[in-house]
């Protein structure tokens, strides 16, 4: 087709068109060539941004589970704290009602004088008023001498008992104070 086209024009302009015809294919190639390389190169970019994509979806991938499943470990550690509290509180209140109870006890005792407390230091003479020796009969010594020091009137005795019921409450309150920061500072070591 070409060299029909060629036999067509005058001889005296065959060499240009032939020049011209070169020009042209030179051109439709070389636009061609820059139409190739364009289309190799984005997909070369599109080819390189997908594995790139790729690679940063598997590692946020990883990066959520990992983050989720620190989020459950602490929900975990949360509930397990939660629980260790509420037993340390429920141990504490039960403690307290025992304490109170004993107190009511002992008080109950004390008037219906099944108890009695005794001043070993103080000479029976020296008896607060209403009080009465240790040695009379119906009190006991639990194994010691009931013979020495002065028994303490009610109201004193009552007394001495009412405070050491609140040192042992105050003591049941720091053990209770102590296992709960025992607790919570085991709970603090796990979000490490």
């Amino acid at each position: 087709m070409i060299s029909n086209l060629f036999k067509t024009i005058s001889q005296k302009y065959l060499f240009e068109a032939k020049i011209f015809a070169l020009i042209g294919l030179a051109l439709v190639i070389t636009v061609a060539l820059v139409q190739a390389y364009s289309w190799a190169y984005k997909n070369g970019v599109n080819a390189e941004r997908v594995a790139w994509q790729t690679t940063q979806n598997l590692a946020l991938a990883d990066a959520n589970k990992k983050l989720f499943d620190a989020e459950e470990q602490a929900r975990v550690n949360e509930h397990l704290h939660a629980v260790q509290l509420n037993t340390i509180s429920n141990t504490y209140q039960e403690k307290l009602t025992n304490e109170k109870q004993r107190h009511e006890n002992i008080i109950a005792s004390l008037r219906a004088g099944n108890l009695s407390l005794r001043d070993k230091y103080a000479s029976p003479g020296n008896a607060a008023p209403g009080a009465t020796l240790s040695s009379e009969a119906g009190t006991s010594d639990g194994g010691r001498n009931a013979t020495e020091g002065a028994k303490l009137s009610q109201p004193v005795a009552e007394f001495l008992i009412g405070l050491a019921t609140e040192a042992d409450g105050v003591v049941e309150q720091l053990t209770a104070c102590q296992a709960e920061l025992l607790a919570t500072h085991s709970a603090c070591n796990t979000l490490h």
